[in-house]
Order: structure tokens, then sequence, then C-alpha cells
């Protein structure tokens, strides 16, 4: 009798321990889907000028100017863009994060956060770059540049 209830404590650890594993495995897969960002329904972005700029955030001086932006985010809040930006001048320029501000449809204006991007691109060049703003309760509902401001 003893044995039978011996081995009956194996199989129960067994299956403790498979269920833990399972549950470890499951609730890694849901913050990893958390963490994908998805684009958002917004079909245009506002104006700048729609919003106070209480703060004085502005984009720093550049020749760069948005082609297109599409707001993007995560389950967890995370805000970002694809954004495509073109060099303007006829001559090389080289793009920073503090040449894009976004705008939180609470008003909020943000810098990007993707620090060490630099991208340099030649003479009335554009390209498309992923723009990280951090976590926020509400979209991003403008993006615009110094050339763009209004």
């Amino acid at each position: 009798m003893l044995m039978i209830n011996k081995g009956l404590m194996v199989v129960m650890k067994l299956q403790m321990y498979t269920f833990f594993g399972i549950l470890l495995f499951s609730s890694t897969q849901v913050l990893a889907q958390s963490d994908i960002y998805n684009f958002d329904t917004i079909q245009t972005l506002m104006p700048a000028s729609a919003f106070e700029n209480n703060e004085r955030v502005y984009p720093k001086q550049s020749d760069f100017s948005i082609v297109r932006a599409i707001p993007m985010s995560t389950e967890s809040g995370e805000r970002a863009a694809l954004v495509v930006i073109k060099n303007q001048a006829s001559g090389q320029r080289i793009f920073d994060i503090k040449q894009v501000v976004a705008i939180i449809a609470d008003g909020t204006r943000v810098y990007a956060q993707s620090e060490n991007l630099k991208v340099k691109l030649s003479g009335n060049e554009q390209t498309t770059v992923k723009l990280e703003f951090g976590k926020f309760d509400y979209p991003i509902v403008s993006l615009y540049t110094s050339e763009s401001e209004s």
C-alpha cells in the first residue's frame, strides 16, 4: 500500500510541474504578444496647430519633411510610428529624433525615444524609419517637423 502511495505522489508531482511549466510558457507568450506593434486605425493625422503647445516643445530645425506617417501601438500602450521622411535640401543631411515631434491625443508633445537613430540622407532622398515614443494612454494624433509645423 505504501508503494502505491509513493507512485501516486510521483505522478502528482509530475503533473504539478507540467501544469506550472505550461502556465509559465503561456504567460510568456501573452507578454510577448502584448509587445507587438499594430497599426492604429486613425485615418488622417491632425495638424499640429490643433493643439496648444504650453510646454513649448518644438522639433529641432531641419530640412526634413514627413511624406507619410502611420501611428502604431501595442496592447500595453507603447506608441510608435512608421514615418517616411524626406530630405528637402539639395545636399546631404543627417536625420535625428529631435527633428520630429509627436502629439498624443491629450495634447502632450514628445520626441522619439529611439536614442541611437541617426540616418544620413542625400539631397531630396527619402527613407522610412520606425520611431518609438514611449507608453501613453492615448494614441498619436499628429507628427511633424520644423518644415511642416503650423
